[in-house]
C-alpha cells in the first residue's frame, strides 16, 4: 500500500495495523493522534450490487448518514480527508473513535439505541441518491405483508462492532451497505450477533423491537414483520444453529399476528 500524504491530524505516521481480514482498513497511529484509513478499490460493481465498492465514499461525500441520523444522536465518524487516487481507488481517512464498543453494551444501552434508531428512521424516504442500495423486495411467506410498508434509509449491515457510544452520542461505522429498507430490519443483525448467548439475545428480542416502535411511532407488529421478512435472506445462508433457531422463532412469532 502506497500512501502519498496523510491528514494533519495524524502527525507523523508511527505504524499501521489491519482492522479487518475482509477489507482494506487500517488503524494508523501517529505522533498527534490515531486515525482509520479505508481504501475503496474499484472492482466493477455498481450501485445495484449490495457491496458496491464506492458506496461508503459517496455516503460520506453526500452527508446522507449525518442528515438522516445526527438529529437523533447517531453520527457517522468524522471524515478527515478523502483522496481520489490516480489508479481510481479512494483513500478515506476517518477519525479513530474511542468510546464504549457495542459488543460490550448492556440491555439498557441497547434499548436506548433502538429507540433512537426508530426515531431516526421514522420518516419514509422517497428514492433519492442512486448510490443507495435498492434491494429486491422480500420473498417468502411474509412478502405480501411487507409490500405496502414504507421504505427508509437504513444501514443494512448493522452489527454491534459498528457501534461506539461516545459521550451522549453513538457513532455508527461502516456505511458500505447503506440503502433503502423496512422500518426495523436493521435490528436483526444486532440481535443475531448475540444468538450464541440466548439469555441476552432473548432479552434484546423482547425489548429492541418495542423500543424501536416507540421511537418510530409505528406498531411493534410492523417492526417484527419487517425483521422476520428480511432477515432470512440476509443472515440465513450458512447460518449456525443458534442463528437458524432465532430466524425460525421470528417467522413463527409473526405468523399469527
Amino acid at each position: 500500500m502506497r500512501i502519498e500524504s496523510v491528514p494533519p491530524e495524524l502527525g507523523t505516521p508511527l505504524g499501521a495495523a489491519p482492522l479487518s481480514t475482509r477489507s482494506a482498513v487500517w488503524h494508523v497511529s501517529g505522533s498527534r493522534d490515531d486515525v482509520v484509513l479505508k481504501l475503496a478499490l474499484p472492482d466493477g460493481t455498481g450501485p445495484a450490487n449490495p457491496v458496491y465498492w464506492a458506496r461508503e465514499v459517496k455516503a460520506y461525500e453526500s452527508d446522507v448518514p449525518h442528515d438522516v441520523y445526527a438529529e437523533h444522536g447517531l453520527r457517522p465518524p468524522r471524515v478527515l480527508r478523502t483522496d481520489h487516487r490516480e489508479d481510481g481507488s479512494v483513500a478515506l481517512w476517518l477519525e479513530y473513535v474511542r468510546g464504549i464498543a457495542g459488543s460490550t453494551w448492556d440491555l439498557h444501552r441497547w434499548t436506548r439505541f433502538a429507540h433512537r434508531l426508530g426515531a431516526a428512521q421514522a420518516r419514509p424516504r422517497p428514492y433519492g441518491p442512486t448510490w443507495l442500495y435498492r434491494r429486491p423486495p422480500p420473498v417468502g411467506p411474509l412478502a405480501a405483508r411487507v409490500q405496502g410498508l414504507p421504505l427508509v434509509v437504513c444501514h443494512l449491515d448493522l452489527r454491534p462492532v459498528d457501534l461506539i457510544a461516545r459521550d451522549a452520542d453513538v457513532v455508527v461505522l461502516d456505511w458500505s451497505h447503506a440503502g433503502y429498507g423496512l422500518q426495523g430490519e436493521d435490528l436483526a443483525g444486532l440481535i443475531l450477533a448475540n444468538a450464541s448467548r440466548p439469555e441476552l439475545a432473548s432479552a434484546m428480542d423482547v425489548e429492541l423491537p418495542a423500543a424501536y416502535a416507540r421511537g418510530a411511532n409505528i406498531t411493534e407488529t410492523d417492526v417484527r414483520v419487517a425483521i422476520a421478512a428480511t432477515a432470512p435472506a440476509k443472515y440465513g445462508r450458512e447460518a449456525d444453529e443458534p442463528t437458524r433457531r432465532v430466524l425460525r422463532t421470528w417467522l413463527e412469532g409473526v405468523a399469527s399476528c
